[in-house]
């Protein structure tokens, strides 16, 4: 079995779980924990990637380190994203679907 068969969708709420251990209160990376989820994963075989039920790409990486984490609201239109080199940016929409706000900058930033 290939690492990406090991962990499909199914295994999202332990990617969370990790997601959520890297970074402490402030939003600073935690120094104790690895840099990627597929090396805390041990995974050998980039890209890659975990989907969300719905099918959307939730987090990426690839053989170079380089790592994309997206969040998505009920409609799976994309309402968050950050990646390795520290960008993010954050979407608004109204009830019509239609998007409203684009912040972008840094997750620090955003986290404030």
């Amino acid at each position: 079995m290939s690492d990406k068969e090991k962990f499909s969708s199914a295994a999202i709420g332990s990617v969370d779980q990790i997601w959520q251990r890297r970074f402490d209160a402030s939003g600073a990376s935690v120094a104790a924990m690895p840099k990627t989820i597929a090396q805390q994963l041990k995974i050998k075989e980039f890209p890659f990637g975990i989907k969300n039920n719905a099918g959307k790409w939730i987090y990426y990486e690839n053989e170079t380190g380089y790592w994309a984490r997206h969040e998505y609201n009920e409609l799976g239109q994309r309402v968050y994203s950050e990646d390795s080199s520290g960008f993010s940016w954050s979407r608004e929409y109204d009830a019509d679907g239609k998007q409203t706000k684009c912040v972008a900058g840094s997750v620090v930033e955003l986290l404030k």
